[in-house]
């Protein structure tokens, strides 16, 4: 019958560090510009937006021409499409706020890597 040994805690604390320079280098990448909704729109009329991606909560995308030194990407909140046209006619400025909240993404994160540890240990 094999024994089973359990890993250092050294080595787990290891595992777990790298895991999340692996993320943060990953997730680095481009640098992306925040925008509020109403310039999202405003540069959309202009033809400034060559591509975008929707999502229930985000609009995010690519220029056509950067400005030099600028982010060629761009992330936006969504904001009700009825509500944004009226803000818009009104001249007003307006962006959505993302729902979550900072526990919930730290959640999401942290607990699947701990049901791993659990299984694994």
């Amino acid at each position: 019958m094999a024994s089973k040994t359990k890993p250092s805690p050294w080595f787990v604390a290891a595992i777990l560090l790298l895991a999340f320079a692996v993320q943060f280098l990953l997730l680095r990448g481009q640098p992306v510009e925040q925008v509020a909704y109403s310039d999202f729109l405003a540069r959309l009329r202009e033809g400034r937006i060559e591509s975008v991606s929707v999502s229930q909560g985000h609009v995010q995308g690519s220029y056509r021409e950067p400005a030099p030194g600028a982010p060629a990407r761009f992330i936006a909140a969504r904001v009700d499409p009825g509500l944004a046209g009226e803000l818009d006619r009104a001249g007003v400025r307006f962006d959505g706020v993302p729902e979550g909240s900072f526990l919930a993404g730290l959640l999401s994160w942290l607990a699947p890597t701990l049901a791993f540890l659990a299984a694994w240990l």
